[in-house]
């Protein structure tokens, strides 16, 4: 059942082209933000118990209309499925995102370009075009597991409620990366340590799939000998282990890059590559799932 809920659930969103509006958690942060009025935002608050008073009412809520819905009618439980994955996976069409920076950049409109690689990053993006290409393409392995990946690992592991529960961590770590770390101070600490908790397995699984969709040579090399993590924290590192694969797995490395970034046609080929790899991977993880399916069937 969770193969074809998987199955349908993908197909939607490479589909329905609107998907991306629906997807709207404004609720959430209104409902964070009366919890945090209910709790006083006393010492309780800026800690993690603040960050599970958010979002494991919400998780609950979910497990406990999927159970109902299973109870009256199972087809009543699969379309909540089916919505609530469709829900969390992106907010954002990541390959929607790729095309409309590979058209721009291809154009030389570089303003365009870097608007949306702002889009993918999330962040400031390199004044260089070369450098530019080298943080999108990693943007695009890093993006790929928390928009895909993740929420889809914790799909299959709790079903409903796990990938709610991803896609309101990874939520609300961004609010929290968008305020002032002395307006948030230990709530924003624990929001991304809690994101970081539940994206560790999620990111070593991608990274294991990217080198097995690629270069697995390549890309368990890179990742031993570059993915180790940089920094301290679970977040960070997550993103060290998918960059390095990732790259190991395209046969890219910083070298390569600058050698090649001197035509937009060798610029964009690049690009779509690292989204191609993401795809290959999507579909590695769909085989698996049918193969597991397939062999409790069996036994």
């Amino acid at each position: 059942m969770i193969l074809l809920e998987m199955l349908v659930g993908l197909a939607l969103d490479r589909v329905w082209g609107r998907i991306a509006a629906w997807r709207s958690f404004g609720w959430f942060k209104r409902f964070a933000e009366r919890v945090e009025i209910r709790l006083g935002g006393g010492a309780s608050w800026k800690s993690a118990a603040g960050v599970l008073l958010t979002i494991l009412p919400v998780a609950f809520g979910v497990a406990a209309i999927h159970y109902l819905l299973g109870e009256a009618l199972g087809v009543l439980a699969f379309v909540f499925s089916v919505a609530v994955l469709l829900l969390c996976l992106g907010p954002e069409d990541l390959d929607r995102e790729v095309r409309e920076f590979v058209h721009a950049y291809r154009a030389g409109d570089k303003e365009a370009a870097r608007r949306y690689a702002v889009e993918l990053m999330g962040a400031g993006v390199p004044a260089d075009s070369r450098q530019l290409v080298h943080a999108v393409i990693e943007a695009i392995l890093v993006q790929a597991c928390e928009r895909i990946f993740g929420v889809l690992f914790w799909f299959i592991v709790l079903g409903p409620m796990g990938a709610i529960l991803y896609r309101l961590s990874s939520l609300l770590k961004n609010l929290m990366a968008s305020q002032q770390p002395q307006e948030t101070g230990g709530y924003a600490d624990a929001a991304w340590r809690l994101y970081g908790i539940l994206g560790w397995l999620p990111a070593r699984l991608t990274a294991l799939s990217y080198a097995m969709a690629g270069s697995f040579a390549d890309g368990m090399y890179k990742w031993r000998e570059d993915g180790r993590g940089k920094r301290a924290d679970w977040v960070n590192g997550c993103g060290d282990v998918l960059v390095a694969s990732g790259l190991g797995a395209l046969r890219m490395d910083g070298d390569d890059l600058r050698v090649r970034t001197d035509e937009h046609l060798a610029d964009t080929l690049q690009v779509k590559a690292a989204m191609a790899l993401v795809w290959r991977t999507v579909a590695l993880w769909l085989i698996a799932i049918a193969f597991v399916t397939v062999a409790g069937w069996v036994i």
